[in-house]
Parts: structure tokens; sequence; C-alpha cells
């Protein structure tokens, strides 16, 4: 992914680097047919087990929602910045008593920080498809 990384020293944990080699992967294997799917990602060490889901119920339902995060995938894949963020967050909203995800709602639960929604994933198709 492009972008310029906030991270403090453009340092990351090998739990963010595992997270986002992963979802890149499923990019580029999937490419345009990974968007708006779902993995999980260990809150521990940042492992997967590599399924895309098609709804964020069904990766809640495979993994244990409190081990776990789960993220939407977008276009390119994720930034090792983007994972050390994500997973940081996840890990303090969990110690903070928030439950993120309920395998027992149609949505699979909440997210407190949505990736992408599906308008923005569609913009993004569209201005990628004319060259923007």
């Amino acid at each position: 992914m492009t972008g310029t990384c906030t991270h403090p020293l453009h340092t990351h944990t090998d739990a963010a680097k595992r997270m986002a080699d992963a979802a890149t992967l499923a990019w580029t294997a999937d490419e345009w047919d990974s968007v708006g799917k779902w993995m999980a990602f260990s809150l521990a060490d940042g492992t997967t087990d590599h399924v895309l889901y098609p709804r964020k119920q069904d990766a809640v339902r495979h993994n244990d929602e409190f081990r776990h995060c789960f993220m939407s995938l977008h276009p390119g894949g994720m930034s090792a910045c983007e994972a050390e963020i994500m997973l940081q967050f996840h890990r303090k909203a969990y110690d903070a008593g928030f439950r993120l995800a309920d395998p027992e709602v149609k949505s699979g639960g909440r997210d407190l920080i949505p990736r992408i929604s599906r308008e923005d994933i569609r913009n993004q198709v569209t201005a990628l498809m004319k060259g923007k």
C-alpha cells in the first residue's frame, strides 16, 4: 500500500507484519474477489487461518471472538503501519472490556473503527477503473 507511515520510528511488531502480509497475500491471490471479505487475526501474534469469510459473522463463528480482531479487506491489502494501529487499538478495546464481535448478531457485531464502507469500496473501484 502507498502512503506515509505515521507509526513512531517506522518500526512494527512481528504481529503487525504477519497481519499485513496475510491481508496483502489475500489481495495478491484473489484481487477484487477478496474485497469486502473478512479475515480473522490473532490479537496475540497477528496470525490468521488465511480463510476469506464472506461475512464478519462467519469469521466470528469460526474463531475465538475474544482473541481475534476481524478485518474487512479492501483493495491493495494492508500496510504494516495500518496493521500495527489496528492491532493496538483492538487490544486496548478488549482490555477495556469492549466486545467487538458477536456471533449471534447477523452482522457479526459492531466495528469501533470500520476500515471502509461498501460505498468507499465502490468509489475506489470506480476511480481505479477510470485510471484516477
